[in-house]
């Protein structure tokens, strides 16, 4: 009731709950360390996209430590925030979700329950993350760095 299944840190960190892939160790091996840095200007509330002189060239830098980039990171992204119904029923993360279909069709669902009454679907065609590049990188460990670099 009070954070529904389809919230973007429901989708990519179900916590301790059992999800499609097994068990509570299963789906704590999906955690990722990420954080955000936001950069450029934020846009003012009651902006349009006409009154914006950088175009948009605003956003968050996005950073995640892992330990398998395809079993955590592209699991999250590919599995979980663009599927309806995992890790649990609830429709599409609305903050990162993708439908998956190109084009001018990005309406993307989500599910959220309201007090005692059946939940309600909303949809949402305007993405807010789009994303504009990427890259993977190394990072050795502390111990790699005194025990086998030094």
């Amino acid at each position: 009731m009070i954070c529904p299944h389809a919230a973007h840190i429901r989708k990519v960190n179900p916590r301790d709950d059992g999800t499609d892939t097994g068990g509570t160790n299963d789906t704590l091996a999906r955690r990722i360390l990420r954080r955000g840095i936001p950069y450029g200007v934020p846009l003012s509330d009651t902006a349009t996209e006409a009154d914006d002189p950088l175009k948009g060239n605003r956003g968050l830098l996005f950073i995640s430590y892992q330990t398998s980039i395809s079993d955590q990171f592209e699991f999250l992204v590919n599995r979980w925030t663009n599927q309806k119904n995992v890790p649990k029923n609830g429709g599409h993360d609305p903050v990162i979700g993708q439908n998956g279909k190109l084009g001018d069709n990005r309406s993307r669902q989500f599910e959220i329950a309201l007090n005692d009454s059946p939940s309600e679907t909303f949809s949402i065609t305007r993405e807010w993350v789009i994303p504009t590049g990427g890259g993977y990188f190394f990072a050795p460990s502390i111990s790699a760095l005194k025990n086998v670099l030094a």
